[in-house]
């Protein structure tokens, strides 16, 4: 997709907010002389472009989802809530945690509620 310079901060976050830690490429001035291209998890990118003022044409090109099916039975409440914890410290809201989650192991957000409340109330015990 494209995005202009001025609206790339608030991309980034709406795309942090639903797709967590997948992979982004993102290159400026494709097709010029000043050709850029990164690629790396996209946790990464957001800091960076606060840190730096982007200028020029952007392209951003997102991981696509993975193929691989996770088992509810193979989701362990102690990993949900550890990264549950680490995504609401990074300043995703619970709700947006609770479905980045969801998302991730490809289950409904009450599931992964479900397995956050048996972190906390049965000592990590699935």
């Amino acid at each position: 997709m494209f995005e202009s310079p001025h609206r790339l901060i608030g991309c980034m976050t709406d795309l942090l907010e639903v797709f967590v830690s997948r992979r982004i490429a993102v290159g400026k001035e494709l097709t010029k002389i000043h050709e850029e291209l990164v690629i790396g998890p996209i946790n990464e990118f957001k800091d960076l472009f606060m840190e730096n003022r982007i200028k020029g044409e952007i392209t951003l090109v997102i991981e696509g989802q993975s193929t691989r099916k996770v088992e509810k039975n193979h989701i362990k409440a102690a990993n949900v809530l550890d990264e549950f914890g680490h995504l609401t410290e990074s300043g995703l809201s619970r709700r947006a945690a609770i479905r980045a989650l969801a998302t991730r192991y490809r289950c409904s957000s009450r599931e992964i509620y479900r397995r956050i409340e048996t972190g906390k109330s049965k000592d990590f015990v699935d």
